[in-house]
């Protein structure tokens, strides 16, 4: 009936303000405009009614008929996508089919969960009993929405050309558009390039192994020359355009390593599946920001690669590298440390612990791309390493590539008339052709931007049509079909106008995560496929994805319930349903199941709140007093008490509440977040989590270097 009045509301009035419905208990806004919707309405009619009889004759009762019914769901979603130009009008109908197709997702859920007797498997509605519950908000919510910025596409168009292309492995000039550069007497000369290397024993500095002659017309690459950067000159000898080139080819000295690691690894583990893995991650991208600004790239992860989404992924650290340590290698920051690594060593030493030195013993060949020098997670106040942590490790093109100032002068997210995201994006498509047989060359690729989103979130609309096109080529191309995607992202925003609302609360703790398998791994393996969908719905983190990619590397094809005493539980097997953030050691400050409601707080309790966070903010910055100045509270920001959700795990008992405290400190303007547990007794308080930093510190705290140091320090 809720969707009756929905439908024939818009039907009849046309309206333009805001309709509000309730889907499934959600609260949602639609902003309509003026713009008849009578032959598009038939179809959502027809939705409708066939939403009514899935509920009516129960779909979930017969898998064929549910099938059918997600089929066409996709198919109506192509349909928006393709025949309706508006872009808020799209916003209505996707987030109309969203509901629709939620709900053909429980039902299958229902299905899927019902009896499971199998593997030891418990059988009630994995929905409906789960204990962590993250809150419903609304993507698209109007406060929000007004403080978001869609972007025009990155366009390239008006950066200069380039001048050359690679054909197998020569350098070919591409003559039909030298005349695009130069002016007056300085045309196009000739060419030559270089091949260079990251530099033995450091990860910031470079080293040119060799330079080419002149060539006019083309030129062959010598054989170990990889890394290459093209500059091509005019006539008085000024560089006019230059082009950076990152091949994939085969080291007869590594194929014949790695083969003999493949064949060992399948003599004593026997794997079923020999499945290469590419990874690609996105920074500062909420699952709800990437809703709202990557629809194309989100309706093609769900609707054209069958993508598995988990809906309660929750981040376990404030910043990139606690949670991409944690994806690579189920470690946490402090482990890390106790490993025998520290921020003024390389990673060398603890190389062995990443994910990629699992699948190079497997036998895979391995490599990374990063599109920042300076800003990933292990170079960053960090020394990166020694020597390549992996088999195709293009550091130092990229080097030269994010210093050219030249080719980036039209547009910082291009090079010359092409999107940096293209560069990085045909790197892994070379590499997946090149070794195109997983049964006996498998990959596996890890790919982090930074570029993009992390000064600004609402950049990421600006590469929506980019990552879809990348998609679009690895299924077109067929690689998709022996290659397990993972496409994820590691936090939400952590500053901004956004960060300081209810929702941007939650966004800043809720990374995306899609996996996408091969389209006949679903009918081969429907158990694996029935403990995935129940996993969409589980507490979930990084730690469960580098369970899975151990599994991947020896995959068994098994199934069985997780042990909710492990922190890490691989996706293959079924998270218990009772699992809250201290079994994950999730930090108490970035668990989405604890509700935050708004507390009256009175003034001598938020006082002390306060006073307390002052205090600890005093004595973390003790170490550099003499350099940073003592902050002072100013200000009270936002109070909210924190409950824990329908467990007794986190439960405030009642001699203590936990609340989250915003407070703004002097000199600096900084506002600050904790959780704090007050004792209701004794009228005092303790900060029980890390203290956020959660606007913005640049150009505050260069008198010192700690990176853990900086957000609390103003210099003197």
């Amino acid at each position: 009936s809720k969707l009756i009045a929905i439908f024939t509301d818009i039907h009849r009035r046309e309206v333009t303000g805001k309709v509000m419905a309730a889907i499934n208990g959600k609260r949602v806004y639609w902003q309509i405009s003026n713009v008849r919707r009578s032959k598009f309405m038939k179809i959502l009619i027809i939705l409708m009614i066939l939403t009514i009889a899935a509920t009516t004759i129960g779909f979930y009762k017969n898998p064929s008929l549910l099938s059918r019914y997600q089929i066409f769901m996709n198919q109506t979603s192509q349909t928006v996508e393709t025949q309706t130009g508006n872009r808020s009008d799209r916003v209505i109908y996707n987030q109309i089919i969203d509901s629709l197709r939620e709900l053909g997702n429980r039902l299958q859920l229902s299905n899927t969960t019902q009896t499971q007797q199998d593997n030891g498997m418990v059988s009630e509605s994995a929905e409906d009993m789960t204990s962590c519950t993250f809150p419903e908000i609304d993507p698209f919510d109007p406060v929000i929405m007004a403080l978001t910025k869609f972007q025009k596409p990155i366009s390239c168009e008006g950066g200069i050309p380039h001048l050359v292309y690679l054909s197998s492995d020569t350098i070919k000039v591409n003559h039909s558009r030298t005349s695009l550069v130069g002016e007056g007497n300085n045309t196009f000369n000739d060419c030559r390039y270089k091949s260079v290397a990251k530099k033995p024993g450091s990860d910031f500095k470079t080293v040119i192994l060799y330079v080419s002659d002149l060539f006019n017309d083309s030129i062959d690459v010598r054989e170990g020359d990889d890394d290459l950067v093209v500059e091509c000159y005019g006539s008085n000898y000024t560089v006019l355009s230059r082009s950076y080139f990152s091949l994939i080819r085969i080291k007869k000295d590594l194929e014949l390593l790695l083969e003999d690691n493949y064949q060992n690894h399948v003599a004593t583990y026997y794997p079923k599946e020999t499945l290469s893995v590419l990874m690609i991650g996105i920074d500062g991208n909420s699952k709800q920001n990437f809703q709202r600004h990557m629809p194309k790239t989100r309706n093609f992860l769900l609707n054209d690669l069958n993508a598995i989404e988990l809906h309660q992924y929750n981040k376990l650290g404030e910043k990139t590298y606690p949670n991409v340590v944690a994806l690579l290698t189920g470690k946490s920051q402090t482990e890390m440390i106790r490993s025998n690594w520290t921020a003024a060593q390389t990673f060398d030493n603890v190389n062995d612990d990443f994910i990629w030195s699992d699948f190079r013993k497997a036998g895979y060949r391995t490599g990374t791309v990063f599109d920042q020098y300076h800003l990933t997670a292990f170079h960053y106040q960090k020394k990166g390493w020694d020597k390549a942590p992996v088999d195709f490790y293009r550091r130092a093109g990229l080097h030269y590539r994010n210093r050219d100032k030249l080719m980036r002068r039209h547009n910082k997210h291009c090079i010359g008339d092409i999107p940096e995201i293209t560069l990085n994006h045909d790197f892994w498509i070379q590499m997946a052709t090149t070794f195109n047989n997983s049964k006996t060359r498998p990959y596996f690729g890890y790919s982090f931007t930074t570029h993009l989103t992390h000064d600004n979130h609402n950049l990421a609309s600006a590469g929506d049509h980019l990552y879809l096109g990348f998609l679009q080529d690895l299924k077109d191309k067929n690689i998709i079909n022996n290659t397990v995607l993972i496409f994820f992202s590691d936090h939400g925003q952590r500053f901004g106008a956004t960060r300081s609302t209810y929702n941007g609360i939650i966004e800043s703790r809720t990374p995306y995560m899609f996996l996408i398998f091969p389209p006949w791994f679903y009918q081969k393996y429907p158990d694996i496929l029935k403990v995935l969908k129940i996993n969409q719905e589980r507490l979930t983190t990084n730690r469960d994805i580098y369970e899975t990619l151990r599994d991947i590397a020896n995959f068994q094809g098994t199934t069985k319930l997780g042990d909710i005493n492990k922190r890490g539980i691989s996706l293959f097997q079924e998270i218990p349903r009772e699992r809250m953030c201290e079994h994950a050691e999730i930090p108490v400050e970035y668990c989405v199941c604890n509700q935050l409601t708004n507390s009256n707080v009175s003034s001598s309790i938020s006082l002390v709140l306060a006073l307390t966070v002052q205090d600890k903010l005093r004595k973390i910055i003790y170490p550099v007093r003499l350099k940073c100045a003592q902050l002072t509270f100013r200000s009270l920001k936002k109070v909210m008490e924190v409950r824990s959700d329908r467990s007794n795990v986190n439960q405030t008992t009642t001699d203590s509440t936990l609340y989250m405290i915003s407070i703004a400190t002097t000199p600096g303007d900084a506002i600050y977040e904790a959780t704090v547990k007050f004792f209701n007794s004794t009228k005092k308080a303790e900060v029980v989590s890390d203290i956020l930093r959660v606007n913005m510190y640049r150009g505050q705290a260069e008198c010192i270097k700690n990176a853990q140091l900086r957000p609390f320090c103003f210099c003197r």
